[in-house]
């Protein structure tokens, strides 16, 4: 592969098999013992288990991907990033879906009114969407499953082919003997400091989704890695600053962020101007025919610098990057609006935002 090229180049040796902590500056792999000056914990994630009966009927979304026939219905457990972006390939297929997600509020990273445009989006094409339902179990029946689940007070019960866990990922690190590296974490939860290291053992590096409280994306990742190589090479130097990273969800219409969402803003008690658009009527949305076009820009009113933008369609994904180099470089939004831009094209419509 293109990687392995890479590595060998760079004369880098690479090992396969599954490596454990003998120490806190070693590791052993397929009966190799391997000493160094630092260690980095790179290992990804894996979905969460979930301790309900019937569990063992579950399939992950890598399964999905590799799944040769279209179900007639699946049910999802759990409201995020993957059930929908996987929901609506379904829903657009024909394939009935389902999503159940235990919490009152669905895709929490992102600004609650943005998620309220894609929840109306997936349930116009066919979508059903429960908060605060709790599945009990999962049951075969009559050669299909069924899931059982409490909602508003009631006991209820959906059929499908495929039932998928969608209740998160989790660090991929319970086989690596953490406790003998002398590495303190908490259920999987490595305890790192603001340079990525451990907090107990100081020469283990940790990024990528191994990390627990920054978003699981390979772009962070490699974010992610290049502090840590500038950390191993120039010491403990360099922090990861996620503050003006764009994220998006791959729906139909896509949802793409950066910075704050509204609540966070007023949460941190800023003094903000929050800038709403339904764009649909507007030409470029009209000239596409888009079904949704909404974005939400926050910004800061004695600064006019942007803390947040939020899109919805529009070609959301792509504009998003023009907001996160504004905050990331200290363009205000009056600077950004004074440009000129190409027309028509979706971004002659960031003057209009805000």
């Amino acid at each position: 592969s293109r990687l392995s090229e890479l590595m060998a180049r760079r004369g880098v040796d690479v090992l396969y098999g599954e490596a454990t902590f003998i120490g806190g500056n070693a590791i052993g792999v397929n009966g190799r013992e391997l000493e160094a000056r630092n260690i980095v914990i790179a290992t990804g994630s894996k979905p969460r288990s979930l301790p309900i009966p019937g569990a063992e009927h579950l399939t992950t979304s890598d399964d999905v991907l590799g799944d040769l026939e279209l179900p007639s219905a699946v049910v999802f457990i759990g409201g995020g990033v993957i059930a929908f972006e996987l929901g609506q390939v379904y829903a657009r297929a024909g394939v009935d879906v389902t999503i159940l997600e235990a919490l009152p509020h669905l895709l929490a990273a992102f600004d609650a009114d943005a998620v309220a445009q894609i929840v109306g989006e997936s349930e116009r094409i066919g979508m059903h969407v429960r908060t605060l339902a709790w599945v009990k179990k999962i049951e075969k029946v009559d050669g299909r499953l069924r899931v059982a689940f409490v909602a508003d007070g009631a006991e209820c019960t959906v059929d499908a082919d495929r039932v998928v866990n969608c209740a998160g990922r989790v660090a991929n690190v319970e086989r690596l003997d953490l406790g003998a590296g002398v590495i303190v974490h908490r259920e999987g939860r490595i305890e790192i400091d603001d340079h990525l290291r451990s907090r107990s053992n100081p020469d283990v590096y940790v990024c990528g989704d191994a990390v627990w409280n920054s978003p699981q994306l390979s772009p962070v990742a490699t974010y992610e890695g290049g502090i840590v190589g500038r950390n191993i090479v120039d010491g403990p130097r360099h922090r990861a600053d996620y503050g003006q990273i764009p994220v998006s969800l791959y729906t139909v219409p896509a949802l793409a962020s950066v910075g704050l969402t509204e609540a966070k803003a007023k949460e941190k008690g800023l003094g903000v101007k929050v800038h709403v658009n339904d764009m649909r009527g507007w030409l470029s949305a009209r000239t596409y025919g888009e079904t949704v076009a909404w974005s939400k820009i926050i910004v800061e009113e004695p600064t006019d610098k942007i803390v947040g933008a939020h899109i919805v369609g529009h070609a959301g994904e792509e504009l998003i990057h023009l907001f996160a180099l504004a905050m990331k470089h200290g363009i205000t939004a009056s600077q950004l609006s004074d440009m000129v831009y190409g027309f028509p094209t979706f971004a002659s419509d960031v003057r209009n935002m805000m």
